[in-house]
């Protein structure tokens, strides 16, 4: 029997086929190809029996035979992971990278050993440099890194920040600035008409807002002139599956054109760029012709209207609601939008290698 034979053994979890292939060998008459395979039957095949340190132990010999193959040193840091080795977990998976720099799976590896000593950072520079070596081909294989480069929380909590605004993630100390807002009733029937303005539903939002937005389905923002908080923006409904989120955005005070300008782009940017999402939509109340002008000239498109779609609460008022679209291969190659973003952030828009 060939290795690939036994490979494929191990890929349809056919234990029982593949511990009678191995029983009647010896470790010593084996080479390490056989040592790998009863290493993976020995801590995943047997059950009530699994046995990881004798798995480990199995694959190091095999190891030391082999120590240039990529296979045997990334499934050694996956072993090592789950018995609790940190250290030498990560010593195996740089040398699996070192073996094989263009082979994904080894710097999954090397991005979960960072993951597992609380190095976010380096974690998620490793998982992008594995989607990098993922060929089109393998689309569910790329969708499975993308959503482990989701939720690391460096992404999330790092803020926009553009020439004049700053946008931090939403936290406790926003409370008081929530709850003025909230209960500014011209505002809330702009931004979101059905927001409670209870102490105890905000501080619910709040709770929510600080979980990871890829759970949570949102990432809430505080909007920042000069260390001042003048506004709020989220995304939510953020689906992963479809790649697209909605997007909201207001200023209770703020009428400045340029100050709702840079702040949506700071998010478009970030949506597109570091989320790498296909999509961004927004729903405008039909009485706020304020910022679906806004919106149009930020490059969004009206892709339809909701007809009396929603019913403003305390009256007997129903309003349209205006459908507006954005797509990322709009927002990238529109030259109109690149020289708008230009006056405004002072640099193009720019796509991460990802």
């Amino acid at each position: 029997m060939q290795p690939t034979e036994i490979d494929q053994l191990i890929l349809d979890e056919k234990w029982s086929d593949l511990s009678d292939f191995l029983s009647p060998l010896r470790n010593t008459d084996t080479v390490a190809h056989i040592l790998y395979a009863k290493s993976i039957l020995t801590a995943y095949g047997k059950g009530e029996e699994n046995n990881l340190r004798e798995a480990i132990s199995l694959l190091k010999t095999a190891q030391k035979i082999e120590p240039n193959s990529a296979r045997y040193n990334t499934i050694l840091s996956t072993m090592l992971l789950q018995s609790g080795e940190k250290d030498d977990a990560h010593l195996f998976a740089l040398n699996a990278c070192k073996v094989a720099y263009q082979d994904p799976t080894t710097h999954l590896a090397l991005a979960r050993s960072f993951l597992a000593q609380n190095k976010e950072l380096k974690a998620y520079e490793s998982f992008q440099q594995a989607l990098s070596f993922v060929p089109d081909s393998q689309p569910e294989f790329k969708e499975d890194i993308k959503r482990n480069i989701l939720k690391l929380s460096i992404i999330w909590d790092t803020p926009l920040i553009g020439k004049r605004l700053t946008l931090r993630r939403a936290s406790d100390e926003d409370f008081d600035f929530l709850l003025a807002i909230r209960k500014n009733d011209t505002f809330r029937n702009q931004y979101n008409m059905f927001h409670g303005t209870s102490v105890k539903l905000i501080k619910d939002s709040l709770t929510k807002s600080q979980k990871k937005p890829i759970e949570s389905g949102k990432v809430e923002w505080i909007i920042e002139k000069n260390s001042i908080p003048i506004g709020i923006a989220s995304l939510v409904d953020i689906n992963t599956l479809n790649s697209r989120a909605e997007l909201l955005i207001g200023f209770p005070h703020e009428r400045s054109g340029w100050v709702s300008l840079e702040a949506t782009f700071l998010i478009l940017e970030f949506a597109f760029q570091k989320l790498k999402l296909n999509k961004i939509y927004s729903y405008v109340y039909s009485d706020n012709t304020y910022s679906q002008k806004n919106t149009l000239h930020l490059g969004f498109t009206q892709e339809g209207i909701l007809r009396s779609h929603v019913k403003r609460p305390g009256t007997s008022k129903y309003l349209d609601l205006i459908v507006n679209g954005y797509l990322a291969n709009e927002f990238f190659q529109s030259q109109k939008i690149s020289v708008l973003f230009r006056r405004v952030l002072g640099r193009k828009p720019s796509i991460d290698p990802f």
